[in-house]
C-alpha cells in the first residue's frame, strides 16, 4: 500500500503512521516527528540513524499534558529552524500531528489557532483537533515557549525535554504496579480505588489511613477497622459542581497523612473520578505537574481515569489549587 502524506509547506509534511522504514527514506524524509502515544511505531525497524526520530506520545481526546505538548512543537521548531525535511504524524494524521503542526505557525507566523487550522485544510480537509487536546491557557505557554526558542533561546528547548523526560522518570521510577479488583496503586503508600479496602485486606496491603470522599455512599465506612487504621469521610458530589472548601479537606489530609509517612488509601464510588481528583491537585501541588500531566500519571496506573465534567463545571483549575494552599484544619 502506498504511503501518502499531505506537504503542508515546504520542507513540513503531516501524515497517519508510516508502516514501514522504505516510507519513510522513499519520501526522503530527513526527521520525523511521531506524537502517536504509541512508542512500538513500526517504521522505526531499518531506519538509519541518519533520519532523525523524534517520539513524544500524547494520548487523543483529553487534555494534553503542557511538558509533552510543548516539547513536541519545540522539537518541530527545530527541525525547521535547521531546514530539515519533516513529517509529522499521529495515528491518522488529523488531530495531534495537526494540533503540534498549528501551535508551531501561530507562533512562527502570529496568527490564530483557527487560521492554522484553516491553512492545514486547504492541503488535508480532514484535519480536525480535538477540542480537548489543547486549552486556551496550554496553547499560549507552548507558543510564549516557541517564540522564545525561536528569538534564539536554545536553553527553552533543552528545558522542554528535561520537563517531559521528568514525567516519563517519575511513571518509570514510582515503584512497581499492584492490580487488584476494583483498586489501583499509584505510586508506592497510595491506592486508589472504588471502595474502603476491607480489615483483611488492610493487614494484607499496609494502608494505615483511608479517605473515602464518596459522601455516604459507601455503608459502613471506617466500621470494624484496626485501631492503628485511621479513617475519614468527605462527600464529594459527583454529579454537581465540587464545593472547593470540601476538595481542598480533601486534599490537605491526603498530602498530610502521606508526609506524616502514611500509606493511604482513597476511595470514591468507581474509584476513577473524584477519588482521582483528589489525588491529581495533591500532585499539582507537590509536584508542580499541569493538571492533564498529573492525569497522565494517574491513568498510567488507572486507565480510564477522569473527573466527571459536572464536577468542574463552575471551578477553574487554578481556583480549585488556590482553596487547597488556602485550607487551614479546623
Amino acid at each position: 500500500m502506498r504511503f501518502e502524506f499531505d506537504t503542508l509547506e515546504v520542507g513540513l509534511a503531516l501524515s497517519g503512521t508510516p508502516q514501514a522504514a522504505r516510507d519513510i527514506l522513499g519520501a526522503g524524509f530527513e526527521a520525523v516527528l511521531n506524537v502517536w502515544d504509541n512508542n512500538q511505531a513500526p517504521y522505526t525497524v531499518g531506519l538509519p540513524a541518519l533520519v532523525q526520530v523524534v517520539q513524544q506520545p500524547i494520548e487523543d481526546g483529553i487534555p494534553a499534558p503542557l511538558a509533552f505538548l510543548r516539547r513536541a512543537v519545540l522539537e518541530l521548531a527545530d527541525f525547521r529552524r535547521r531546514n530539515l525535511w519533516t513529517l509529522v504524524h499521529c495515528q491518522q494524521g488529523q488531530s495531534r500531528s495537526a494540533a503540534v503542526v498549528a501551535l508551531y505557525w501561530i507562533a512562527r507566523d502570529g496568527i490564530s489557532w483557527e487560521e492554522a487550522i484553516t491553512r492545514m485544510r486547504v492541503t488535508r480537509p480532514q484535519i480536525q483537533p480535538h477540542p480537548k487536546l489543547v486549552d486556551p491557557a496550554t496553547r499560549d505557554a507552548v507558543v510564549e515557549s516557541v517564540q522564545e526558542f525561536l528569538a534564539g533561546n536554545e536553553s527553552v528547548l533543552v528545558n522542554a525535554r528535561m520537563e517531559a523526560k521528568g514525567l516519563v522518570v517519575a511513571d518509570e521510577e514510582r515503584g512497581p504496579p499492584h492490580e487488584a479488583r476494583g483498586w489501583s496503586l499509584i505510586e508506592t503508600g497510595l491506592g486508589c480505588g472504588s471502595a474502603p479496602l476491607q480489615p483483611a485486606e488492610l493487614a494484607r496491603t499496609g494502608f494505615s489511613r483511608l479517605l473515602n470522599v464518596a459522601g455516604g455512599e459507601i455503608s459502613g465506612f471506617g466500621m470494624r477497622l484496626p485501631d492503628e487504621v485511621e479513617a475519614m469521610e468527605l462527600a464529594l458530589a459527583e454529579t454537581s459542581p465540587v464545593k472547593p472548601q470540601v476538595l481542598a479537606e480533601a486534599v490537605w489530609h491526603l498530602r498530610s497523612w502521606r508526609q506524616e509517612g502514611h500509606d493511604v488509601f482513597i476511595s470514591c464510588t468507581d474509584g476513577k473520578s473524584r477519588s482521582v481528583l483528589v489525588v491529581a491537585l495533591s500532585l499539582m501541588i507537590d509536584r508542580g505537574w499541569d493538571f492533564p500531566g498529573a492525569m497522565w500519571y494517574i491513568r498510567k496506573r488507572r486507565p480510564g481515569a477522569w473527573p466527571r465534567p459536572q464536577i468542574l463545571e463552575r471551578h477553574t483549575m487554578p481556583d480549585l489549587i488556590a482553596a487547597c494552599l488556602a485550607h487551614q484544619p479546623e
